[in-house]
């Protein structure tokens, strides 16, 4: 039995964009939203930064 395997990479790239940024020469950023990353680390600490859009964490803990 052969599986075929059908890729529209035309689809995966715009749907791997939509939550990003372009910066320039092939580099992007995750969107961010104004609510702070919900992450807590060991010594009772919250992160400071910025949520990635349609999530509760930054991008360091995604």
């Amino acid at each position: 039995m052969e599986l075929k395997v059908e890729i529209d990479f035309d689809e995966s790239s715009k749907e791997w964009r939509r939550n990003k940024n372009q910066l320039g020469n092939c580099m992007y950023s995750y969107k961010k939203t104004k609510k702070n990353c919900q992450h807590v680390n060991d010594g009772g600490k919250r992160c400071r930064k910025k949520c990635v859009v349609n999530d509760n964490f930054c991008e360091i803990h995604f």
